[in-house]
């Protein structure tokens, strides 16, 4: 049985961002997928703060509009440019309206274009995201390191920021993460 427990949960998460964070260090310079995982979307937003304040890199976030058609298309007008010594972290792709349709066709330029971006992208998922890359897009799933998974307690907010003075991961407990 898993233990559910606000400390247990703290643990995990905690580990989870260590975790993370030694992949983006591990994959500077590089192209290379990250697959991170939390069921409650209002929670990304929170863990990414929360791994700005533990990781040095330089961390772009972007969220794509329901109106998304094409991964590396939406970046483009959006006048993307990628952070050099950093990575760039993709939110939004469970609210997209053709997730089908928009992840069909980013392994499919994950594939043509194998230079574009020279740096980590992280792409926040869900259950049912992955579920869909699954289904949809299974080779980048295998080009994609193991998920990093984040847990969330349903009753809990999401913290709204990070206190400059707390120390990095030491606030990663349940009613903050």
């Amino acid at each position: 049985m898993v233990n559910y427990s606000p400390g247990a949960i703290a643990l995990h998460n905690r580990q989870s961002m260590k975790l993370l964070s030694s992949l983006l260090h591990k994959s500077q310079q590089r192209r290379s997928l990250i697959l991170a995982c939390c069921n409650d979307v209002r929670w990304h937003g929170a863990i990414i703060r929360k791994l700005r304040a533990h990781c040095a890199l330089p961390l772009q976030a972007v969220k794509l509009p329901a109106s998304t058609r094409s991964l590396y298309g939406e970046l483009h007008s959006q006048g993307m440019t990628y952070p050099a010594n950093g990575a760039l972290m993709i939110l939004g792709l469970d609210a997209i309206a053709a997730l089908n349709r928009v992840l069909l066709a980013f392994e499919l330029e994950y594939q043509t274009y194998p230079g574009t971006p020279p740096v980590p992208l992280v792409l926040w998922v869900t259950d049912r995201v992955m579920s869909k890359i699954s289904q949809f897009a299974p080779l980048l799933e295998e080009q994609a390191s193991d998920p990093v998974r984040f847990w969330a307690i349903a009753s809990a907010e999401p913290p709204a920021a990070i206190a400059p003075s707390s120390p990095p991961l030491e606030s990663c407990c349940a009613g903050e993460m």
